[in-house]
């Protein structure tokens, strides 16, 4: 990388990489904006896989910014000019955080926890309430199903290196955080992992139950 720091114009020409012994040369100054930097250098094509930074690399003189973008192309004479693209990152890892996410759905009514308060009235044949029952002065005819909240929970956790993935994690009992209740209301349903700079980002997604998940079906994660 001290090779690169040299800088000997702002012309990119085969005589000038040439007179240089084709080291590599910065040939343009820094260019930062909004948290973005570039640096055009040459080098011998022949050279590049050793005289240019790999992705992740850390920037040689602004604190925090990492190598995310390599541009290559050969120039007449054998030279490689690369646009090296830098980009600010945090400087500690961010904090997890969590994202929860409640809509409605449709459900069974034999699923609703009274039920079974219920069940002398039902209509097994037609799956309902016969028309005209009334329970406790309410008017059950024709219902078959009530509507009940969905919620899900997306964990995002970052890491210094990959993590392991969670795939192995779904249909599993999970509780996103003890601030969320226990293992039994919270069932594993998506994840994802992805590199971003020099840091990993897993997402978690949890879905809620509020009589909780049958424990004989879904296991809950170990560890």
């Amino acid at each position: 990388m001290a090779d690169i720091l040299q800088s000997y114009g702002t012309d990119i020409t085969e005589n000038l990489v040439t007179n240089q012994n084709k080291i590599a040369v910065k040939v343009t100054n820094n260019v930062e904006f909004n948290g973005v930097a570039e640096i055009i250098v040459t080098c011998d094509w022949n050279d590049r896989g050793t005289l240019i930074p790999v992705i992740n690399s850390v920037h040689p003189t602004l604190t925090g910014y990492w190598l995310t973008a390599i541009n290559a192309e050969e120039l007449p004479g054998s030279i490689c000019k690369a646009t090296l693209t830098y980009t600010a990152q945090y400087q500690t890892l961010p904090a997890t955080t969590y994202v929860e996410q409640t809509s409605t759905q449709q459900v069974d009514i034999r699923l609703h926890p009274n039920f079974s308060d219920w069940v002398s009235y039902w209509d097994a044949t037609n799956e309902e309430f016969p028309q005209g029952t009334i329970i406790s002065g309410q008017n059950f005819g024709g219902v078959k199903d009530f509507i009940v909240g969905s919620t899900t929970i997306t964990m995002t956790e970052y890491f210094e290196s990959m993590p392991a993935s969670n795939h192995g994690h779904i249909g599993k009992l999970q509780c996103p955080n003890e601030a969320y209740g226990t293992a039994a209301n919270w069932l594993i349903v998506g994840s994802t992992r992805q590199q971003q700079g020099y840091f990993w980002i897993r997402e978690t997604v949890f879905e809620f139950s509020a009589i909780g998940w049958n424990t004989q079906i879904y296991s809950t994660v170990s560890g």
